[in-house]
């Protein structure tokens, strides 16, 4: 009779827990803990159909509403999503006002209201991520519209029209967002990203964006969540 193999089995409704535990297990030297990665474009005013997110925190300078990957670390991705935004002051690219920004699910008209804006950002959303790992292709293609909501209470006008102080309701305008969990997917099985290493997540998109202008500013957001293991790369070995 043939002996089973005692493999590990990923399963899409894995507890935190035991995913804790199996990364720990990896990585015994590591300060394993649940994290996140938040990795920022912005997306070019001259159209391309590829855009490469920057993993690393020595890539380039990262700003201060992203959070990259340290060289000593490895992160373990569990779940991810893409998400777009614009400042609330358009014309601003300052960290200090895109910290005040709304990320959002889909490409509301309402939001992204320029001349063909709008409808120029569904390319995100018919696109795909690829995932490259020290020259290993890890995902393929993962298709956008998975992330992809429109939530159905949509920014609009949903009170009366009024002032405040008259006793009519003022206008309040905004997206519904109805988890934390709302618009990411599970990654099964999981991929780890390596700081010492080669990684490369890029956005590819069937047609040119050319969104962004010099009062328009948007940007695309690869939001990963998981594992962080501190102190698990191979420069620390």
């Amino acid at each position: 009779m043939r002996q089973r193999l005692n493999k590990p089995v990923f399963r899409d409704n894995d507890s935190a827990r035991g995913m804790y535990e199996r990364v720990q297990g990896l990585y015994p030297d590591a300060i394993v803990t649940q994290s996140y990665l938040r990795l920022e474009k912005y997306i070019p005013t001259t159209g391309s159909t590829v855009i490469n997110f920057d993993v690393l925190t020595n890539n380039g300078t990262p700003s201060s509403v992203e959070r990259r990957l340290n060289l000593t670390d490895k992160f373990v991705i569990t779940a991810i999503s893409v998400m777009i935004y614009t400042p609330p002051t358009r014309a601003n690219t300052a960290d200090a006002d895109r910290s005040q920004s709304t990320l959002r699910t889909w490409n509301n008209p309402l939001v992204f209201s320029g001349t063909g804006e709008a409808a120029q950002l569904q390319t995100i959303y018919n696109g795909y991520l690829r995932m490259i790992i020290d020259s290993v292709t890890y995902l393929d293609s993962i298709d956008t519209q998975r992330f992809y909501r429109a939530p159905t209470a949509q920014k609009g006008l949903i009170q009366s029209t009024g002032t405040a102080g008259t006793g009519t309701s003022p206008n309040v305008q905004g997206d519904g967002y109805e988890s934390t969990h709302y618009p990411f997917a599970q990654l099964t099985p999981t991929i780890t990203l390596n700081g010492a290493g080669r990684n490369e997540i890029s956005l590819n998109m069937p047609s040119a964006s050319a969104v962004s202008t010099a009062s328009l500013n948007n940007y695309v957001v690869c939001y990963l969540r998981g594992f962080l293991a501190q102190n698990a790369s191979q420069l620390n070995k």
